[in-house]
């Protein structure tokens, strides 16, 4: 249900700049969903399939977050037929 390649990696490249990786979490890893309204913000921040303590889930969180903020994501290409886009990214500290 991408709009274009171009604006998925984009999301998936920004989530993975701005995750900063807890000094304990070498093996952790989950999944980042969430959805990104017409405009680009961001609403229904989640974690799934989470391997990982609490702080592994907050860097996930907030790596969204501050993408979100600096409108990294984008608004949603003008031909996508939706108001919402549904995302998820998987991160691991060697993603």
């Amino acid at each position: 249900m991408c709009p274009s390649d171009e604006y998925c990696n984009n999301i998936a490249r920004q989530v993975q700049r701005y995750f900063r990786r807890p000094s304990d979490s070498r093996a952790d890893r989950g999944d980042v969903c969430f959805r990104i309204a017409r405009n680009g913000s961001v609403e229904d921040i989640d974690v799934q399939r989470l391997r990982g303590g609490f702080a592994f889930r907050l860097a996930l969180m907030e790596a969204v977050e501050q993408a979100a903020l600096r409108n990294e994501f984008g608004p949603l290409p003008r031909g996508f037929g939706s108001e919402w886009l549904p995302v998820c990214v998987g991160v691991s500290p060697q993603a």
